[in-house]
């Protein structure tokens, strides 16, 4: 077949993906998905060396279930660097498939991290930013993928007409990064190719017939695999058969980063599109899925922040006092959560056994992320002079100044006490709880004197009394990406327990923007003081049915 280009007949090439999708879970466990890649990946890794026609096999842009599989067959591990090495294995550069609009921007870029430095650690990394199966892109997908220096970018769902007409065009993100992009039309799209000679070419020439309007560039790229799908080992006798049945087509297996460059290669006026992708024209997108299981949606984003936003400034603070910066740590933690960022399993989608998995490794990278976090606090506090036994430090990690309300747990010398800093500067508190914990605490910290080869500590004879208080401390202002120290002292009694400023009355609080008041119900009314506007039950939860699926609601 030939197909007529700026005027001339151009003889048409048909560019075969061998891949599998693998789910690492979804309606099945990882545990499961794993002892299933032990019987698959064996083969694949088998036919390639036993097969040289059989150019190259991708394992589904992430390395996750490569590591996995490597953890179970250590034995395999240098194979597969070799096939690597020969660009016949295709590895990366993900280390999970990630949903690109429920997790954080920096998930995103941890991701392809950790799975560059994999694929490269075994050999070889395709540089193409390859989401088969996410549930929409944002559109800051080409700003990340040309900060790791790629060029392509290849994706299915999302995609309409409105955007973009053809089927390879350049993706630009708003600060003007672009990256050629193809859209893959499905990545079953050669899956399923008959070996009778008749049958064959009627199913290539349905596939051709269906794609040549959209992937007009005189090279179409089809998808031989599907979701768990093993290897199709007849795949290079099935292209020489159709070599023959269809003498006026090319037919060669390739990598998807050597398919898209020679589209791209073909000098075509090619449309530019910035955005997201977000339409289901032609694949679901399926945006229910962000409130699907919103309490597992909300351990994510608060243990994102966690880690982001405290535990690595923390981190890199108490390194710069010359403590041990525990790097694998933090990789143990964003393995977990990446695990948790794949498309099937943020979106929660999955069996209720599935979403238990999830579940236990977010409790996981939370605790070691706030242990991390406690310990590298206690190491700064080593570094800072001792003025007080009660003192402690209130950090801002942000990168700029702030200031505002701190709800803290603190030990007292005192269940009366006053707030101050290294200029003397008093500090509005409230008392909100408060145990006194002397014949507890201190009893058993005295008994530990000298465990730390400190036998002449101070405090002992200092402190006579302890409580334990949940306590309210207003700070005006606080510079960026540092800390303060705080000291504590016994207030006079005649100074009543709750003196200083009223934080907030009730259920209202408000800003120099805003007031807003919480009924009784749950429902917030909100006053716009810029607009002198009042908007009335502004945000409410309705308890409703559900007749739909873990993908996508449907109003009973």
């Amino acid at each position: 077949m030939n197909l007529r280009q700026g005027g001339k007949m151009k003889r048409l090439k048909i560019g075969i993906i061998a891949h599998t999708h693998w789910d690492r879970e979804w309606y099945f466990t990882s545990s499961k998905s794993m002892l299933y890649s032990l019987h698959d990946f064996d083969e694949i890794i088998e036919q390639l060396e036993q097969d040289d026609k059989f150019k190259c096999f991708m394992f589904d842009g992430q390395t996750s279930i490569i590591e996995d599989y490597i953890s179970m067959r250590p034995e395999m591990k240098d194979r597969i660097k070799k096939l690597a090495k020969e660009n016949r294995i295709i590895l990366g550069p993900w280390y999970t498939q990630p949903d690109t609009l429920v997790i954080s921007g920096e998930s995103l870029v941890r991701n392809l991290l950790y799975g560059t430095r994999s694929a490269m650690e075994l050999g070889n990394c395709m540089e193409v930013g390859y989401l088969p199966d996410s549930f929409g892109m944002s559109e800051q997908m080409p700003q990340i993928y040309r900060g790791f220096g790629f060029k392509y970018a290849a994706f299915r769902r999302g995609i309409s007409d409105g955007l973009v007409k053809n089927g390879e065009f350049y993706w630009g993100s708003p600060n003007g990064d672009e990256v050629f992009t193809h859209n893959i039309y499905a990545y079953g799209s050669f899956g399923y190719p008959p070996e009778r000679p008749e049958k064959l070419k009627e199913y290539i020439m349905q596939a051709v017939d269906k794609l040549s309007e959209k992937y007009n560039t005189g090279i179409i790229l089809l998808f031989n695999g599907e979701d768990q799908k093993p290897i199709r080992k007849d795949l290079p006798k099935i292209i020489d058969t159709a070599e023959k049945i269809l003498p006026d087509m090319d037919f060669e297996i390739v990598p998807l980063e050597k398919g898209i460059s020679e589209i791209e290669r073909q000098g075509m006026d090619f449309e530019r599109y910035q955005g997201e992708f977000t339409f289901g024209q032609y694949s679901r997108t399926h945006k229910s899925i962000f409130s699907t299981r919103a309490d597992l949606k909300i351990m994510n984003n608060r243990i994102e922040s966690h880690i982001q936003n405290i535990a690595e400034p923390i981190s890199s603070l108490s390194y710069m006092l010359g403590f041990k910066y525990e790097e694998k740590v933090f990789e143990k933690i964003w393995k977990l959560m990446l695990d948790n960022s794949a498309h099937d399993s943020i979106g929660m989608c999955n069996s209720d056994e599935t979403n238990r998995y999830v579940e236990h490794r977010f409790i996981e990278a939370k605790n070691l992320s706030t242990s991390l976090t406690e310990l590298k606090m206690r190491e700064i506090s080593t570094k800072i002079p001792v003025k007080d036994n009660f003192q402690f430090q209130v950090y801002n990690l942000l990168p700029y100044e702030r200031g505002g309300i701190l709800k803290t747990r603190l030990f007292l010398p005192s269940d009366e006490v006053e707030i101050y800093d290294g200029q003397g500067n008093a500090y509005d508190t409230r008392i909100i709880d408060i145990k006194d914990v002397t014949d507890t605490l201190l009893k058993k910290s005295i008994r530990e004197i000298g465990v730390d080869n400190d036998e002449n500590a101070c405090w002992q004879r200092e402190v006579k009394k302890i409580y334990d208080a949940e306590i309210l401390v207003y700070i005006e202002k606080m510079q960026p990406f540092g800390y303060k120290t705080l000291y504590i002292r016994e207030k006079e009694k005649t100074y009543g327990k709750h003196s200083g400023s009223d934080f907030a009355k009730g259920n209202f609080i408000e800003n120099e923007y805003f007031s807003i008041f919480v009924h009784d119900d749950g429902t917030i009314d909100v006053h716009d003081k810029k607009r002198n506007k009042d908007y009335k039950d502004a945000i409410y939860f309705e308890d409703d049915g559900d007749e739909g699926d873990s993908y996508d609601y449907s109003e009973p």
